[in-house]
C-alpha cells in the first residue's frame, strides 16, 4: 500500500516544546528545565482531562493554565510580564533540525503533507508562518474545529468525510 498523505503532530514532533527553557531561565533562573517539563506534562494532562469530562477548553487556555501550574510548582510567582513573554515564546518554538529537510523530501516525492494538531489555528498559524512552512503543507488540521482532543476517535475522523 502506498501512502498518499502524511500527517504530522505539531508540538513535540515538528516543534520543540522545550525551546521555552531559555525564556523560562530568564524569569526563573535555574528552574527553566523543570518549568518546561511540568508545563508540557500539565498541558497534556489538562487536554486529556478536558476530553474525558467533555468540557472543551481552547489549547491556548490550557497552555496558559499549565504554565501557571508549572511556575507555582517550582515555588515561583507568575507575573503579567513573565506570563506574556513565556506564552509568546510558544509561538516561536524551534523546529527540530531535520524537519525542513524531511518535509521538503516528502513533498518532492509527491506526498500530501498536513499538520494534525490539538492547537487552535490562532496558535499554529503563527508558528508555521514564523518558520515559513506553509508552502510545504497542503493543510493544517486543528481539532479546535470539532473541539475533541486527540486521541478521541472524533478527532481522527475530522476530515474523513
Amino acid at each position: 500500500m502506498k501512502f498518499k498523505a502524511i500527517l504530522f503532530d505539531a508540538y513535540g514532533t515538528l516543534f520543540d516544546v522545550h525551546t521555552v527553557i531559555k525564556a523560562c531561565e530568564e524569569y526563573y533562573p535555574d528552574k527553566g528545565t523543570k518549568i518546561s517539563q511540568l508545563w508540557r506534562q500539565k498541558q497534556i494532562e489538562y487536554a486529556m482531562q478536558s476530553q474525558i469530562m467533555d468540557r472543551y477548553v481552547d489549547f491556548y487556555e490550557l497552555t496558559k493554565k499549565s504554565l501557571r501550574y508549572a511556575i507555582d510548582a517550582v515555588d515561583e510567582k507568575v507575573t503579567p510580564e513573565s506570563e506574556e513573554a513565556l506564552l509568546h515564546a510558544y509561538f516561536k518554538l524551534n523546529l527540530y533540525s531535520e524537519v525542513k529537510q524531511v518535509l521538503a523530501y516528502l513533498k518532492e516525492k509527491g506526498y500530501l503533507l498536513a499538520i494534525f494538531t490539538n492547537g487552535p489555528k490562532h496558535m499554529i498559524d503563527p508558528i508555521v508562518a514564523h518558520h515559513r512552512l506553509a508552502p510545504l503543507f497542503d493543510d493544517v488540521i486543528s481539532i479546535d474545529e470539532i473541539k475533541q482532543y486527540k486521541p478521541s476517535m472524533a478527532s481522527y475522523h475530522l476530515r474523513s468525510e
